[in-house]
């Protein structure tokens, strides 16, 4: 009987961890974005696209999480050996790692280009096009910054390190 719930109970453990973590980010980003929101003035601008960070961040972390799951699974299989768990807790800390520093790398351009395009707005008495225009270049640095995150971390998981 235990043998017949075992790929339950990985399947389970695996899609808890990722959905938490993908919840995790999601939320993180809404209230960040809502505090940013109240500082900056910008509601709901900076809500949204943190939110949007957060389920990119959530998105990506899950995917790791995933091929680190396959990867260890798919070792057990060709050994024939018996799995406890479908991924290991070094796993789960480098996907917490990786969405940590995927949602940093986004979020922190898009801040700044919003700060800085803020600024600049109200100092000329300009319409938001400084606020709109740094924000894209953040958002589009930000997404360059993820690219090559995530394209290290794909190439780590490959190799197996």
């Amino acid at each position: 009987m235990k043998d017949a719930l075992r790929p339950l109970m990985l399947a389970t453990q695996l899609g808890i961890t990722m959905g938490l973590i993908t919840v995790t980010t999601i939320l993180a980003g809404l209230l960040f974005g809502s505090w940013l929101d109240r500082q900056l003035g910008t509601r709901p601008l900076t809500t949204l696209l943190f939110i949007l960070v957060g389920v990119l961040a959530g998105w990506l972390g899950m995917l790791s999480l995933a091929r680190s799951a396959l990867v260890q699974l798919n070792t057990a299989a060709t050994r024939q050996a018996d799995v406890r768990t479908a991924f290991s807790a070094a796993d789960l800390g480098r996907t917490l790692l990786l969405v940590f520093w995927l949602f940093v790398v986004m979020s922190l351009p898009i801040g700044l280009g919003l700060g800085l395009g803020l600024g600049i707005d109200r100092a000329t008495g300009s319409s938001p096009l400084w606020t709109i225009v740094l924000s894209l270049i953040g958002a589009i640095a930000g997404l360059v910054g993820v690219w090559r995150i995530s394209t290290r971390a794909v190439g780590r998981a490959r190799r197996g390190s």
